[in-house]
């Protein structure tokens, strides 16, 4: 893929037009006919739509494989959508698979469910992908 690549917060000033992102799949969701995948990088999420009648069979193929925290690179077209988190999403027509991750993580870096201490202790490391854990970091940070 021979754009440049745009940050996932950057994504609101270029609805309409085609641009890469990359990052890494934060959430998943299948409702049938229509998926969504949350898609992160340092500057925040984007949703990213896969709908059976807007989107390559190769490209839906492609995005069944891929676990949660793997690192992908998507190429796709920004449109503005009211439902969706920041009210953008992008439609991909190219997807590349950067860093596979496991295909079941040790604990759920959405939040969504809790993890025992021991575990989080543990892996710290998939802990602080939380939106929480990192926001309090940064509150941290700023008082010292």
């Amino acid at each position: 893929m021979s754009m440049e690549r745009i940050l996932a917060g950057k994504c609101a000033e270029k609805i309409g037009k085609k641009v890469l992102v990359n990052g890494w799949i934060h959430d998943k969701k299948n409702l049938g006919g229509i998926k969504f995948i949350s898609v992160k990088d340092r500057s925040g999420l984007i949703q990213i739509t896969l709908d059976e009648k807007r989107v390559s069979k190769e490209v839906l193929e492609k995005i069944d494989a891929i676990s949660k925290e793997s690192v992908v690179e998507i190429q796709g077209q920004v449109v503005e959508e009211k439902r969706a988190p920041n009210q953008i999403e992008l439609i991909p027509s190219k997807i590349n698979l950067l860093s596979s991750a496991e295909l079941i993580l040790p604990i759920d870096t959405t939040g969504k469910t809790e993890t025992d201490l021991s575990l989080r202790l543990d892996k710290k490391f998939l802990d602080l992908k939380k939106t929480k854990k990192k926001k309090i970091l940064k509150i941290k940070k700023k008082k010292i």
